[in-house]
């Protein structure tokens, strides 16, 4: 099963994608709603996950969007990985940015593309580390 953590992550991970997943008319409704257990799940995690997971189950398309991303974080953590020894430099690939408020994540998929403002509270994204 999922944590409570990798639920909520799913959660601010896949607005970006919403106008994609859905037909416009339920897109701001549906990202309104996420944004606000987002929001709620600073006090408890444990009971706002268990909607989030409600509300991203309730499409086809986000659920189906959502199971991967949590099955991707669930390899994640089954994976175990040895690093060569040696200084390794970072190979460049996606770059994430969120909220900082923490209800947002976005990746910058290309150099050049427009960092965009978070739709909830209209601030500048960070890059998160």
């Amino acid at each position: 099963m999922y944590s409570p953590q990798e639920i909520i992550k799913a959660a601010c991970s896949i607005r970006p994608y919403l106008s994609d997943l859905l037909n416009a008319e339920k897109v701001q409704t549906f990202d309104d709603q996420l944004a606000d257990f987002i929001q709620q799940a600073k006090e408890n995690q444990d009971a706002v996950s268990k909607r989030i997971l409600k509300l991203l189950s309730s499409e086809p398309s986000t659920r189906e969007w959502s199971q991967r991303f949590l099955n991707l974080e669930e390899k994640e953590r089954e994976t175990s990985f040895q690093p060569i020894p040696g200084n390794p430099s970072y190979i460049s690939g996606l770059i994430k940015y969120r909220c900082p408020e923490g209800d947002y994540i976005w990746y910058q998929r290309q150099q050049g593309d427009p960092i965009p403002n978070c739709p909830t509270h209209h601030i500048k994204l960070i890059i998160d580390n």
